[in-house]
Order: C-alpha cells, then sequence, then structure tokens
C-alpha cells in the first residue's frame, strides 16, 4: 500500500514541534517526502535558504544531496550523517509506516569543525555570490560535535518511530472505518487517534527544560572555542552533561511510547498507579498553569480492565479540567483526585473535582454525549469523555457521572 506524508500527519503539528525544537537545540529540521518535497522546515540558515537553495547550480547540488542521504537510507541505515555538495553536515532519519519508507525527518546546515573558509570563498566565486554577505552567512553556521550530533540522531530516532507508530495508527483507524462501521469502535479509534496532538504538546512540555540545557551547553562550547578557553576536559565536561540531557529526552519518548500502546487483554492493575502514570503525562502542563493538585489515594487498591485504556480515561478527564481552568481563566484553580474503597456498597470510588464553577443544568447530562464539547471546534472534538464512558462502563462493567458539589464540578468512577 502507498502511504503519503500529507494523508497521514497533521503537518501544522509537526511544524510547531520542530520550530520548538529548533528555538532550544539551534539546529535545522525539515520533513520531506521521497520525492523530495518539503513538508516543514524550520531554522534553516541563511547561507541555505539565501544562497545555495538559490542559485540554480547550487541548488541543484542541494537537490541531489537530499537524494543521496535518502537513498542511503532506503539501504537500510537507521540515519545518515553525509557532508552536502556546498560544503554543511547533513543528517537524515527515515520515517516509517508499517515497515514501509515513506519519508525522512532531516537536520543539519551546521560543521564538525571551523569551516575551511578558502573553499567558501571559492564557491561564492563559483556562484556569483556577493563574498562579503557569504561570508557573514558562513560565520552564523554553528559548529557541533560529532558525539554530540550522534546523540541528537538518536533522539530524533525515537521522535520518527513515534511519528511512524501514530501515523499507522492513523491508517489503521481508516481500514477499520471503511469495513466495520462499529460506531463503539469508530469512535475509539477516532479518540486515541485525534490525542496526538494533545500528545505533541505534551512532550514539548516534558522536553522544554531539558532542551533549554541542552541548548545552553552548546552555546557554553561555542562561546568557551570563541574565548580559547576550549580544552579538553570542559569539552568531555559539557559533552557527557548535554548527554545526560539528551537520555533523559528518550526516557520521555519511551514513556510516552509506553503509555500510547494499545493493551490486548485484561489483566489486574493498580489503580493509583496508573492514576499517578497519566498524571505525569499532563503534570509539566498543570504546573506551568499554576493548577494545584490535591491527591489522597489508598495505593493498595486493584482492579481489572485494560491498564492503558483506564489511563487515557484519567487523562482525558484531566485534560478536560485543564482545559476549563484555562478557558474560565480561573486564579488559584485546584484539582481534588480521591481514591478509596466505599466497604458499605462494596466498590471503589475515584473522584476529580475541580474548583472552577458548576457546569451548568442545561449541558450537565451532554457532557458524555458524542461529538459533544463546549470548546472552539479547532480545540475539542467531544469524543474524550465519551470514549471514558465507553470504556469505564463497557469494559470495566463501572460507572462515570457528573455532577455539581458547592460550586466545585466532580467526575466520579465507581467500580
Amino acid at each position: 500500500m502507498t502511504y503519503k506524508l500529507s494523508d497521514i500527519f497533521n503537518i501544522k503539528e509537526i511544524q510547531e514541534l520542530s520550530e520548538s525544537f529548533t528555538r532550544l537545540t539551534g539546529s535545522a529540521t525539515a520533513v520531506l517526502d521521497l520525492e523530495g518535497n518539503i513538508f516543514t522546515n524550520s531554522g534553516w540558515q541563511p547561507l541555505c535558504t539565501e544562497f545555495h537553495r538559490v542559485n540554480p547550480i547550487s541548488a541543484a547540488r542541494c537537490r541531489e544531496s537530499d537524494s543521496i542521504v535518502a537513498g542511503k537510507l532506503k539501504e537500510g541505515e537507521r540515519y545518515n550523517i553525509y557532508r552536502c555538495k556546498n560544503g554543511l553536515v547533513e543528517v537524515a532519519v527515515p520515517i516509517t509506516i508499517d515497515g514501509i519508507h515513506i519519508g525522512n525527518l532531516f537536520t543539519g546546515q551546521f560543521f564538525f569543525e571551523p569551516p575551511d573558509e578558502q573553499y567558501f570563498i571559492r564557491q561564492a566565486d563559483e556562484y556569483g555570490f556577493d563574498k562579503t554577505e557569504y561570508l557573514n552567512a558562513l560565520s552564523k553556521i554553528p559548529i557541533f560535535t560529532e558525539d554530540y550530533a550522534k546523540t541528537l540522531m538518536d533522539f530524533l530516532l525515537y521522535l520518527a518511530d513515534l511519528l511512524g507508530e501514530m501515523g499507522l495508527t492513523r491508517i489503521k483507524l481508516a481500514e477499520e472505518v471503511a469495513q466495520t462501521r462499529i460506531k463503539d469502535q469508530i469512535l475509539y479509534e477516532q479518540s486515541r487517534n485525534i490525542s496526538m496532538s494533545e500528545l505533541l504538546i505534551d512532550i514539548a512540555h516534558h522536553w522544554r527544560q531539558p532542551l533549554c540545557g541542552v541548548a545552553i551547553y552548546v552555546q557554553e562550547i561555542r562561546d568557551a572555542y570563541r574565548h580559547n578557553e576550549l580544552n579538553e576536559a570542559y569539552l568531555n565536561k559539557t559533552v557527557e552533561l548535554a548527554i545526560s540531557e539528551l537520555k533523559s529526552l528518550s526516557a520521555t519518548i519511551d514513556k510516552f511510547r509506553n503509555f500510547y500502546l494499545q493493551d490486548k487483554k485484561q489483566k489486574e492493575f493498580n489503580i493509583s498507579y496508573e492514576i499517578n502514570n497519566a498524571y505525569s503525562i499532563i503534570s509539566d502542563y498543570l504546573k506551568d498553569k499554576g493548577i494545584v493538585i490535591d491527591k489522597e489515594m489508598d495505593d493498595s487498591l486493584m482492579t481489572m480492565g485494560y491498564p492503558n485504556e483506564f489511563a487515557h480515561v484519567i487523562l482525558n478527564i484531566l485534560t478536560n479540567i485543564k482545559d476549563k481552568v484555562e478557558r474560565m481563566n480561573v486564579p488559584n484553580a485546584t484539582i481534588r483526585i480521591r481514591l478509596y474503597k466505599d466497604d458499605i456498597a462494596g466498590r471503589t470510588i475515584i473522584t476529580f473535582a475541580d474548583n472552577c464553577g458548576s457546569v451548568s443544568a442545561d449541558i450537565i447530562n451532554k457532557v458524555f454525549d458524542p461529538y459533544f464539547s463546549t470548546k472552539d471546534k479547532s480545540r475539542g472534538t467531544g469524543l474524550g469523555l465519551f470514549m471514558a464512558k465507553i470504556i469505564i462502563e463497557k469494559n470495566m462493567n463501572g460507572t462515570i457521572s457528573l455532577r455539581n458539589i458547592d460550586g466545585w464540578c466532580e467526575v466520579k468512577i465507581e467500580l
């Protein structure tokens, strides 16, 4: 089957993520299909955009370089580091869907060592560039160590794998919709698919601090070099610190990947563990917004079901409260989480209450309906709480409800 990047991914979301990555690392990025069409780009150096890709001869060499890098990847390489025909370092990571190579995630436009100025002066003469402007653009090209670039590629491999997995989920959804037309299953897969944008936002929040650290280390290396303070001991220490931050980013990718794996069979799991698992995905964002989390949970309580499905229910509830806080601009917002056993009823109770005000009577009975949303259509699909109801009631034999309590709004799950 033939897949196209434009049919599978939300290009705008990937563009925004790429721009954030560039701001924090100083590394240019691009996503290209196998025909060389550029879908996203960020942080491209003026040396490329104002010179190399404008002149017909140098632009042809750029395209040839892109083809060479992509060709290497077709031969099975996990990534390829290559010096382009115009003298800059290029790196490509393959994006695959179901084992099929559909495009490449590029970074590059940097050097591993100070550039040979005479080489670029000869290029300026060959292409007819203004020498002063061309060398000024050359001076802005960053210098990365080869080890740092390879570590960066390991990190981008995780991102490419994640994009491939999410793309495969979207493809399987389309095929299943065409084949089965089973309402609940269709909506469930749609809900998982639509969550990709939330996933990218959450990843960006988890990445921000480590990426800032990496950016600082790169800047320190450059400053040390410029002031003749760069020695082997300093370089090794700074690279080790940067690698440590990148390993933390890789661990974050593993956590998100595991969270989005679909459970194949029911099993007994610890309820508080999965609540905390879901909370960890969105915790940085909640903290950034100043939202206080008040948790009281019995860590011993267990239940039967699909752990990841249940964690998605919790994430949907927390995300809806987060959106409500943003929409209503609530100061001193608090989310109160309770997990306990009702011995009289013999049921496990989980509640999520927020102090963002009551839900109006005309919509309180509609919040679990499919496609019902109080958010703008560009931000909400109305599937999150509907799928939470399906998972809790059909897959876990429980109940989920919403009520107002003294100015607070409470979602209650009974298992």
